[in-house]
């Protein structure tokens, strides 16, 4: 049936509002202000500016050169796997259709515009510095984030939310779901460097398809290893070690948001090199650990179970994701850093860490005396060590010594409470930081500052709900709000390698240096989204190797293998030609040295 001339005028007044909403912010315009506008469907809206031709779909072009070759919508949703709903929405009104050949000036310019838009994130794929089809690649490797598993919870793609891709962003806008509709609400004026604060709709445009529904944010991190350089260490690095642009060896990365800390431990040891066997640990600053604690060992242990780890913790539970048995380590890795998350270490868990500190637990309460050593320190009086003055048995235990002969030291005897929690030996240090944590749970660069007393009250609701209902479940734990923009990695507490890990919310100075351009910086946020893993952004000095003896040992090392004194006589000079051949050597059959890439 003809459409009304009515029916016709009301055509024309959605189409020419549709026009009135697009702006420098929101260039192509938009579908749910025009719904509202006229109390309709987005649906019915899209079906509208279709037919006057004020926006484009490949959809309907397919469905119109079906339904010219005389099949019905239902064998056209058929032909292209789509619901009869779907085909209806995005084929115009019949009586128009002719039109469509035709297209006004405006429609003509509308799709002037995509194309433009379009060839623009072609180029943008070309000018990026790599060897590789970014697409290609991720065609492989996206599969690997929805791949179920008994360390990884099934991750939510569009399909599975309920809605077909084919209908596109802005009917996904009729659910009343803050995942979706916090996706699409917020403008912010582009800047050089944007990450954060990134357009989803921009970056689909990029992309060319849609973003995944989760991880619903990025973070960029700058991992940089710390070590106490002077100038000849910095200078080696800088001729030898590829350093460029700091004093140290560092890595930027984009990340998914919710990345947790035992995932952040694998990419850590894919992204400088080491081969993850040694022990590690995750810290805050020691002023922020002695902010939070006090130095009170009651409030640290009201902390245990909500930043801190039990000192008690089971080894096997420490150990719960180190499964590597055979084939490639690279890709053992990748699937370790690769989301959804969710922790297996059950000794995490609130309730497991309060039982196995049930006898520290029982000695606070009944407030047990303790053996407190102190020594005279530069002239500052410390408590260097706390033992129990009873043992399990209630037999008195001799007083402990620290430095005998060696400087002024004394002993007092002490109630728990009032025992300094840095005297306390534990097994285990006490300033390990629960590694199921999400990193968003524990740094942000807009974190606000915090005592220890003000994060317990805001876990208390949470943390006694855990407690009396006995919930100890991967999924319902405390979570706390962020303290800080920075913590601290320690791995192989010999070698004693130390990265310091700082949240940003942007790449500006990276851009700055020209070491990205920002179409590089929207191509890792759209494959740190579409492969929910981390991925490399800018990287500073050579891959490193475990038993090497520390960032001092590598100084060392890179040294010896590129330095000839000329002042060595011929048996000096064969033996150091012979050191250099023997470490070389090592570095290519143990670590596979120079064949690792920082790149993820």
């Amino acid at each position: 049936m003809a459409i009304s001339d009515k029916d016709r005028a009301f055509m024309n007044e959605v189409a020419a509002y549709f026009r009135m909403t697009k702006d420098d912010v929101n260039p192509e315009g938009s579908l749910r202000d025009t719904a509202l506008q006229f109390d309709i469907s987005r649906n019915k809206v899209r079906k509208i500016l279709i037919t006057t031709g004020d926006i484009h779909s490949d959809i309907t072009d397919e469905a119109v050169k079906l339904q010219k070759e005389g099949l019905s919508i239902q064998e056209i949703a058929k032909n292209m796997n789509l619901s009869s709903a779907t085909v209806s929405v995005y084929l115009p009104y019949t009586d128009v259709l002719k039109d469509s050949l035709d297209p006004s000036d405006h429609a003509k310019a509308v799709r002037e515009y995509r194309e433009n838009e379009k060839k623009q994130a072609e180029r943008q794929v070309q000018n990026m510095e790599t060897d590789r089809s970014w697409k290609d690649e991720w065609k492989k490797e996206i599969a690997l984030s929805f791949r179920q598993n008994k360390s990884r919870p099934a991750r939510l793609s569009w399909k599975e939310y309920g809605k077909k891709d084919a209908l596109g962003i802005d009917s996904l806008l009729n659910e009343k779901d803050d995942r979706v509709s916090e996706r699409y609400g917020r403008n912010v004026e582009f800047y050089p460097g944007m990450l954060c604060d990134r357009s989803i709709s921009d970056l689909e445009r990029i992309s060319g398809d849609q973003i995944p529904l989760d991880p619903s944010g990025v973070l960029r991190l700058h991992m940089e290893l710390m070590g106490d350089l002077n100038e000849e260490d910095k200078t080696i690095l800088k001729k030898y070690g590829d350093l460029k642009y700091g004093d140290c060896i560092s890595r930027d990365v984009v990340i998914p948001e919710d990345m947790p800390l035992y995932a952040i431990h694998y990419m850590i040891q894919r992204l400088f090199g080491w081969q993850n066997s040694h022990l590690h640990r995750f810290e805050f600053d020691k002023d922020l650990f002695d902010r939070l604690t006090e130095d009170n060992t009651a409030l640290w242990y009201e902390l245990v179970g909500i930043l801190f780890r039990s000192p008690f913790m089971d080894e096997y539970d420490e150990f719960w994701a180190d499964d590597y048995e055979r084939g490639s380590f690279k890709n053992w890795l990748t699937k370790k850093y690769t989301g959804p998350y969710m922790s297996q270490c059950h000794g995490e868990g609130l309730i497991a860490c309060k039982q196995s500190m049930n006898w520290f637990y029982k000695e606070l309460v009944n407030d047990e005396m303790y053996y407190v050593v102190y020594e005279d320190f530069k002239g500052k009086q410390r408590a260097v060590i706390a033992t129990p003055v009873y043992d399990h048995k209630g037999n008195k235990r001799e007083e402990p010594k620290w430095n005998v002969g060696l400087g002024k030291e004394w002993v007092e005897v002490k109630r728990l409470s009032e025992v300094p929690l840095h005297a306390l030996m534990f097994e285990r240090g006490c300033r390990d930081l629960l590694e199921r944590l999400p990193l968003n749970r524990l740094i942000s660069q807009d974190a606000k500052e915090a005592s220890g007393r003000q994060l317990i009250r805001s876990c208390k609701r949470m943390k006694d709900h855990i407690l009396e209902n006995e919930i100890d479940t991967p999924l319902i734990q405390v979570y706390p709000e962020p303290i800080c923009d920075e913590l601290y990695y320690y791995y192989d507490f010999g070698d004693g390698w130390k990265i310091r890990i700082k949240v940003m919310n942007d790449c500006k100075d990276l851009i700055e240096q020209k070491r990205v351009t920002q179409e590089q910086i929207d191509m890792a946020q759209i494959k740190c989204r579409e492969l929910y893993r981390p991925v490399t952004l800018a990287v500073d000095g050579e891959m490193l190797m475990d038993d090497v003896g520390g960032i001092f040992g590598f100084i060392d090392f890179l040294k010896t293998i590129n330095e000839v004194s000329d002042d060595l006589d011929e048996y000096d000079e064969r033996s150091l030609k012979q050191e250099k051949k023997d470490w070389l050597s090592w570095a290519k059959n143990v670590q596979s040295w120079k064949k690792l890439s920082p790149y993820i």
